[in-house]
């Protein structure tokens, strides 16, 4: 608040995403009035409804703080909207006190002598260059619309790394900075004076601060921790420490070392994996120098039949794209990569769809997903008759993307890849160094599965080729949903309902040969009249006298 007061007239506002930025600013805007009724406001969003949203809660506001009560349109007001309304005592003018719209509406025409600019790149916007060059576009508008002395706010969050955001810092625009964790030595030293002052002096006090959060109160470390870990490495540097670096480690997000190395089964899995740093030495790593394949330090004895299987097809056409398929296996939690096979050039052929077909049938998947961008669902209809043809009847499920790949291939796979949920058949990574036929050496490289993995990044076309990645992400995503299972947890269920099965089993038998020398198992009343009472201090007495539950006569 101190800096949107205070801080000069062309000023940027970053902070972590949930910090409040939008709140706050909304009192800023209610204190605005009430320092000066005359202040016109625009208030500008990615979209209509958000900034929509904006004006309705500073309207709430008014009404619901009595120190405000001055400031609250009457009730013949003649303008009070959603989208626009004027504080009581403001003079005659023809902008409103608060007027809201979306970036891309008609800015031309309107006035303002505070324009605030709240989150006006979102994910959707801004995921190509194209779109990120009209929100530019936009934004160079709003000098013009300016009053003299005015200024100009921007609230966000970096949605990339071209974000608008960082474009601004060369355009007279001030930075200020609220990671949601106190920031270490290098992220400090990259931040330099666009972290908050607040923060800084904290840090520069007390250095034992790095890694702490900002917002314990709200933002817990436990809470920060679940959040990295859904969002993964990447999106959380950037869009909750707002880390400007430009580094390999970021840029590239997914590490052949973060995947589990070993032999598979194709029916069944461990039921725990611990993650750990043992080489294996006999696969090839195709990543950057110092990356590896590492093996598992421990798998878990007890041995589990996956509790489901699919197989992801993305299919290509007879160009130079590969139609592949990749079948995922799924246990507590865990991710199994069985097998990928690629055909380049063949498209959706009789032999490609006929093979696709077989791997179906032999891991006995339980559907087959394709990606439907690609023939708009005629590669699925193709597939049906050759599964058919198998005797092996499953779902078969066409989805359709409308995000940009590299964006989404990343969301799906680094959460997974980062917590080496990802276990790969070592099988698959010597399959993927064999030769393609009819290729020349040097082309082969970018059709690796390890290559497109550890080169994927958020830039649209990073990639020559990335249909393994791609059928990988989309057996992944299918399995969301199963990724929030706890191993140890199930584990030690599976355990639990063993024991209670073995213990029915004993119970069972037992009581099987109890009956069996019992003779036929008769109604209480028949048993009762057949059976001679027992003679004293027999079958119920206690040792040493008679019992008491009996007396003879």
């Amino acid at each position: 608040m101190e800096w949107l007061a205070q801080g000069p007239n062309r000023l940027v506002v970053k902070g972590f995403r949930g910090v409040g930025k939008s709140w706050i600013c909304s009192a800023f805007a209610c204190w605005s009035w009430a320092m000066d009724p005359d202040k016109k406001i625009m208030v500008a969003s990615g979209s209509a409804k958000r900034a929509g949203d904006f004006t309705t809660f500073v309207r709430q506001l008014l009404e619901t703080w009595d120190v405000l009560e001055e400031l609250r349109p009457q009730l013949d007001a003649l303008r009070d909207s959603k989208l626009s309304f004027d504080v009581s005592g403001t003079s005659l003018a023809h902008a409103p006190s608060l007027s809201s719209l979306g970036i891309a509406g008609q800015l031309t025409g309107n006035r303002a002598d505070i324009i605030i600019a709240d989150d006006v790149e979102t994910e959707s916007n801004s995921d190509t260059p194209v779109k990120r060059e009209k929100i530019a576009a936009h934004v160079r508008e709003f000098p013009s619309i300016l009053s003299p002395g005015g200024k100009i706010i921007f609230l966000g969050t970096d949605q990339s790394e071209q974000s608008l955001y960082r474009s601004l810092e060369g355009l007279g625009y001030h930075v200020r900075v609220w990671p949601v964790m106190y920031p270490d030595p290098g992220l400090a030293a990259a931040l330099d004076l666009t972290l908050a002052s607040t923060l800084r002096d904290e840090l520069q006090a007390d250095p034992s601060l790095a890694g702490q959060p900002t917002d314990p109160s709200r933002f817990p470390a436990e809470e920060i921790m679940m959040r990295q870990a859904e969002l993964g490495r990447s999106r959380f540097q950037l869009q909750f420490q707002l880390d400007p670096r430009m580094s390999d480690q970021d840029r590239y997000p997914l590490r052949l070392s973060d995947l589990i190395v070993m032999h598979l089964d194709p029916d069944s899995a461990p039921e725990t994996l611990v993650y750990g740093q043992r080489v294996a030495a006999d696969v090839p790593c195709l990543g950057f120098a110092g990356d590896r394949y590492w093996t598992p330090t421990r798998v878990g004895d007890r041995w589990a039949p996956y509790q489901g299987k699919v197989l992801a097809l993305d299919p290509a056409g007879r160009g130079k794209d590969e139609t592949v398929a990749a079948v995922v296996g799924q246990l507590n939690g865990f991710l199994y990569l069985l097998e990928m096979r690629g055909w380049v050039g063949e498209g959706f052929s009789d032999a490609t769809m006929g093979a696709v077909a077989e791997m179906a049938a032999r891991y006995r998947v339980a559907s087959v997903v394709i990606e439907a961008n690609f023939g708009d669902g005629m590669v699925g209809r193709l597939l049906e008759p050759h599964l058919h043809r198998t005797g092996h009847h499953c779902a078969v499920e066409e989805i359709k993307h409308a995000t940009q790949k590299e964006r989404r291939i990343l969301d799906t796979l680094e959460p997974v890849v980062q917590q080496h949920r990802l276990v790969v058949n070592q099988q698959v990574l010597m399959d993927d160094l064999r030769p393609i036929p009819n290729m020349p050496d040097s082309q082969q490289l970018p059709y690796r599965l390890a290559y497109q993995l550890s080169r994927l990044t958020r830039d649209r076309g990073c990639l020559r080729h990335d249909d393994r990645v791609d059928a990988l992400a989309i057996a992944a995503a299918w399995w969301r949903d199963a990724m929030a299972q706890d191993a140890a947890r199930r584990a030690k269920e599976a355990m639990s309902a063993d024991l209670v099965a073995e213990f029915k089993r004993f119970d069972d038998a037992a009581t099987r040969s109890l009956r069996e020398r019992q003779g036929p198992n008769r109604g209480w009343l028949e048993r009762a009249a057949g059976r001679a009472r027992p003679a004293p201090g027999r079958r119920f007495a206690r040792p040493g006298g008679q019992s008491p539950h009996w007396t003879p006569g």
